[in-house]
């Protein structure tokens, strides 16, 4: 692969592919057609991924949702707390705990699926 490919193709991931600073460096015939490692040129790309690409990143979104859920339990755990409900809830029964847990997280699953809206801006 060339180094012109390969930073095209870096490019368009950002969205930088018309960047004036991007067609003066290629603007070099010698630099753009200068040969890169495919192996190298294949983990750079892989390596990076576009906003659309994380999106539907199975990796991705398996290492944000426990992050998210972390923050939304604790976020309930302060309102439970200010509006005196947490000793209820720690008076509840641990098996109907678990089952709404559960449910709650199989929500949070597909709230944060790639194929929800949750994503979008």
């Amino acid at each position: 692969m060339t180094l012109g490919d390969l930073l095209n193709t870096l490019a368009s991931k950002c969205g930088l592919q018309q960047d004036q600073a991007l067609i003066d460096l290629l603007s070099s015939s010698e630099l753009a057609h200068s040969e890169v490692n495919d192996e190298f040129a294949r983990r750079l790309d892989t390596g990076l991924m576009s906003l659309e690409g994380a999106k539907n990143n199975r990796e991705v979104l398996n290492h944000l949702k426990p992050i998210i859920l972390k923050a939304a339990d604790d976020k309930f755990a302060v309102l439970a707390e200010k509006y005196g409900i947490a000793d209820a809830m720690n008076a509840a029964d641990t098996a109907k705990m678990a089952t709404a847990n559960v449910g709650i997280i199989n929500q949070a699953g597909d709230i944060l699926s790639p194929a929800s809206n949750f994503w979008q801006l």
